[in-house]
């Protein structure tokens, strides 16, 4: 409101429609008279967010292969209009859903054509990753013992990952058919957009309203969860929500009014 105070007051069409209106001992006090509602709701906005609650970041995570799990980062560096660095790049794609995809001309594809959490969750959770951004290269480990399974880079080794993966599922997912019977899955391609072609296999394809693409950054708040919890009598891991930034600090539900907003972080 200052702003747009000070900006109607700069504007010479209203000041010269101020002038015809008002005799000249007036207008100086039009004038003090919208400076001042102009600053007191800046002083109460300034105040209002002085009280509102400071949100804290508690984890950064990725994920650079859709569906596998989570490396934690310090710190990472975003360019504008970017996920953070190689999230979701990879994905686990069912070799009969290959045709969806254009690594070329890459647009969103629905989660379900994939081999991820909410497809095959139980199968891949038993599984630990590391994804190292230089080298491509993808680890995968067995959480219960440890055991190193798997070691290859995605850029130049990609036909073993995704051989690892074609045994796993054939072995031990199921897939229904329209016609009521049962098959094995055909087998899994790991896909990825060319290199100059920046893109993210993300969830929803809300963001290209906003900016023409899919890339997203996940926020999830404590609270909101802590409140989810109690609501349905369910004790959620937080982490369930493969969100990019955890958050604490904040009231349940504060995040949904950020949304139309610009935020810092």
């Amino acid at each position: 409101l200052f702003q747009v105070t000070l900006q109607l007051l700069t504007c010479a069409s209203l000041r010269s429609m101020v002038s015809s209106w008002l005799p000249a001992d007036s207008r100086w006090k039009v004038t003090a008279a919208a400076l001042a509602v102009g600053l007191l709701a800046f002083l109460a906005e300034k105040q209002r967010r002085k009280r509102s609650p400071k949100a804290v970041v508690t984890d950064i995570h990725r994920f650079a292969v859709k569906g596998l799990e989570r490396d934690s980062l310090q710190s990472c560096k975003l360019g504008v209009g970017c996920s953070l660095p190689s999230d979701r790049t990879w994905a686990l794609m069912r070799v009969d859903k290959t045709g969806e995809f254009d690594d070329n001309s890459p647009q969103w594809v629905h989660k379900m054509s994939f081999f991820a959490a909410c497809s095959a969750g139980r199968l891949l959770a038993q599984f630990g990753t590391a994804y190292d951004d230089e080298s491509t290269k993808l680890r995968i480990w067995e959480k219960i013992t440890g055991a190193q399974l798997l070691e290859a880079r995605l850029d130049t080794e990609r036909s073993l990952a995704e051989q690892f993966f074609t045994d796993l599922v054939q072995k031990e997912e199921l897939t229904f058919n329209d016609d009521g019977g049962i098959s094995r899955p055909q087998g899994v391609r790991i896909v990825r957009a060319l290199p100059e072609k920046p893109f993210q296999f993300g969830n929803t394809n809300s963001g290209m309203k906003a900016s023409g693409n899919v890339r997203t950054i996940h926020i999830v708040n404590a609270a909101t969860v802590r409140a989810l919890c109690r609501a349905c009598g369910e004790d959620i891991d937080i982490l369930r929500f493969r969100g990019n930034l955890l958050i604490a600090g904040l009231p349940a539900w504060e995040e949904f009014s950020w949304v139309g907003r610009t935020i810092a972080v």
